[in-house]
């Protein structure tokens, strides 16, 4: 059997952000994005190629830097592309200045563009013009797409945390395709299945030549998907990439194998992309019916909100932190980062959580203190992480982290001016 089996302890980012230099030269994407629908928009498209493109009026928009949000459907996904399933990316931030037009571009070869000039002859007023362009001539793909405001973008950024996103238990599937042919269903299980009945997301990954990248260094989500206890569920990865995943419950190619008890479902994987790599696919919930859904199988907390960054930190976050719970959760640890260009601080403060959810008499919140200690960080820096300990359960809602130390607390673009800090703990579905 050509499956490889690791298991992996990673902290997952849901952080749909792509950082450029400049309006002009787009620098990168994140391919782990929310669809549009996630940010409470409408996506547009399909936008199809043709031979001899020209701008689309896409119409009015409010000045301000915004994102671009956009999904690739290629010819192999196009029979089953839905804002759903679909791989969702970003690319930005740009600038819609007022009185201007802006021409978004799409392609070649799945990059983003925008450019600015002169509002076009029949448009008045002093609001931006947006006009859209497929020019993807390479691969010829169609685009869904939507705008998404910088605010709402960072903000969705600060609070999307997945209950049991932590950690993941990758199985690895080769891309020889004689390797299913005497499975049934041309299939083969997944390690930890089957699993409770509940929500889940789907992580795809490259896995390398042989199966031993793990974790992969990148990776797409798709999902939630919704698995029923007593039902059988298929995975196949469909293109390169792993851009693209057909999720099916009890197809008729999988009735040779027993059905699961009333609250598990069965989930069988194949990497259907012949002469590629190897993918490598992991399960993580969401919700569970019944139980918690972020316990490791030893127990240990899960690391539930992680704001962190590998570049160069500067002092004072321009923005709050956010623990956004939809779920009952007991929080065991907060650690905030206090690098202060390498001196770190002389002595640990304290770390406040407070409750937004009920507001007091006074015009105030309710909040809970506690006296943090400290740890050495990089290059000796003493008290570089400040960490409290709480034990304490928190019901779901929205709650902030504050740092007496705000003057050291360490922030930079990556984490769009948002304190380094780490929330671990345990999750409850019910």
């Amino acid at each position: 059997m050509q499956i490889k089996y690791l298991q992996i302890f990673i902290p997952v980012f849901f952080i749909c952000i792509g950082w450029v230099a400049a309006v002009d030269n787009p620098q990168g994407n994140n391919p782990v994005c929310g669809p549009c629908s996630s940010y409470g928009i409408g996506f547009n498209g399909p936008l199809e190629y043709t031979p001899y493109p020209e701008p689309l009026n896409d119409g009015a928009q409010n000045p301000g830097n915004i994102y671009v949000v956009y999904s690739v459907i290629d010819k192999e996904s196009k029979p089953w592309w839905t804002q759903t399933a679909g791989v969702w990316q970003v690319w930005g931030p740009y600038e819609f200045k007022a009185g201007r037009n802006h021409i978004l571009k799409f392609g070649p070869q799945d990059i983003v563009g925008m450019t600015e000039g002169p509002l076009p002859y029949y448009v008045e007023g002093t609001a931006a013009w947006l006009q859209v362009e497929n020019v993807d001539y390479m691969t010829k793909n169609a685009y869904a797409y939507c705008i998404v405001p910088k605010a709402k973008l960072l903000n969705e950024q600060t609070v999307a945390v997945i209950p049991g996103a932590a950690e993941c238990k990758w199985d690895s599937y080769t891309p020889d395709q004689m390797a299913f042919a005497a499975q049934p269903g041309n299939v083969f299980p997944l390690r930890n299945s089957p699993f409770a009945a509940g929500s889940y997301m789907v992580l795809v990954g490259p896995a390398g030549e042989d199966g031993l990248d793990l974790p992969p260094a990148s990776w797409n989500t798709f999902g939630p998907y919704e698995l029923r206890g007593g039902h059988k569920y298929k995975a196949l990865i469909e293109s390169p990439g792993g851009k693209f995943l057909r999720f099916e419950e009890d197809p008729a190619d999988l009735l040779s194998y027993s059905d699961p008890s009333p609250g598990s479902a069965s989930v069988y994987a194949r990497n259907n992309c012949p002469d590629d790599i190897w993918y490598a696919i992991c399960l993580r919930p969401t919700k569970l019916v019944g139980g918690t859904a972020a316990e490791t199988e030893e127990g240990e907390p899960t690391l539930i909100l992680d704001i962190d960054t590998l570049g160069a930190v500067n002092n004072e976050p321009t923005g709050s932190v956010y623990l956004d719970l939809a779920y009952k959760t007991r929080i065991t640890k907060i650690q905030t980062y206090h690098w202060n260009y390498g001196a770190g601080t002389e002595s640990p403060g304290s770390i406040l959580i407070v409750d937004m959810n009920s507001q007091e008499s006074d015009g105030g919140y309710p909040m809970t203190k506690y006296e943090a200690y400290g740890l050495e960080g990089s290059g000796g820096a003493p008290n570089a992480y400040w960490v409290v300990e709480p034990d304490l359960v928190l019901e779901p809602g929205l709650y902030a982290i504050i740092d007496s130390g705000s003057s050291t607390w360490a922030q930079n673009d990556e984490t769009a001016g948002i304190g380094v800090t780490k929330v671990w703990g345990y999750v409850f579905s019910s």
